[in-house]
């Protein structure tokens, strides 16, 4: 399975090497039962911050709207570098503490505006370690990488963006990029953002849910 950046057009392959095709073209790439059974693991966003309750968060509502049984591991603060401020653990450690003898139809794993400000050069591991501990707990479990929702463009965005897309393709894993498939521009930050968090505000992450959700079906 090659690694996707789902929003780009496939007329002009990126430097890296990464296939770039839209959701909308994209050959079948998952196939789930009725009811799947997905985790869906990450940081602040997966968590919740932003939105008036936890429960409101993206991955709530993702699970709401798509009928999902779904597990959400989301610490706030963490990343696939970031530790958290209570060090709980970067993905890679977090991944692999996860209960092997639990079973998943899907894992998407959501990341990380938390890495904007660590050595990126050192992600391109992080993010193999992630996959690979996802992969040693739950073999044969399809993996969705999901990249930072952010509004507006920043040297960091872009930096962090381009690694994971990168580390998804020499990982075979598939790939979906808010920021090269523009899911939010500055215009956004308004209505979406809870400017005390910097995360998506109710509205914010009601309109994640939606579109990761449509991302996903396209997939399928």
């Amino acid at each position: 399975m090659a690694a996707f950046l789902v929003g780009q057009t496939p007329t002009t392959p990126p430097s890296d090497a990464t296939l770039a095709i839209s959701a909308e073209t994209a050959s079948p790439l998952l196939s789930l039962p009725d009811a799947p059974r997905v985790l869906i693991f990450g940081g602040s966003y997966t968590y919740g911050i932003g939105a008036s309750a936890p429960e409101q968060g993206f991955a709530y509502k993702l699970a709401e709207n798509e009928g999902w049984d779904a597990v959400i591991d989301g610490v706030p603060g963490t990343g696939y570098l970031d530790p958290g401020p209570h060090r709980t653990g970067a993905y890679p450690a977090r991944m692999a503490e996860l209960d092997a003898d639990e079973t998943f139809d899907l894992i998407i794993i959501q990341g990380s505006t938390h890495d904007f400000a660590m050595d990126h050069s050192r992600l391109p591991a992080a993010i193999t370690a992630t996959l690979a501990a996802a992969n040693e707990n739950f073999p044969g479990t399809p993996i969705v990488m999901l990249g930072p929702v952010t509004y507006g463009g920043s040297p960091e965005r872009i930096s962090v963006n381009s690694q994971l897309a990168r580390a998804a393709s020499a990982n075979d894993t598939i790939y979906l990029s808010p920021v090269d498939g523009d899911w939010y521009t500055a215009g956004d930050r308004a209505t979406l953002r809870d400017e005390a968090t910097g995360n998506p505000n109710d509205t914010g992450h009601q309109a994640l849910a939606d579109r990761l959700g449509r991302s996903v079906t396209a997939l399928r």
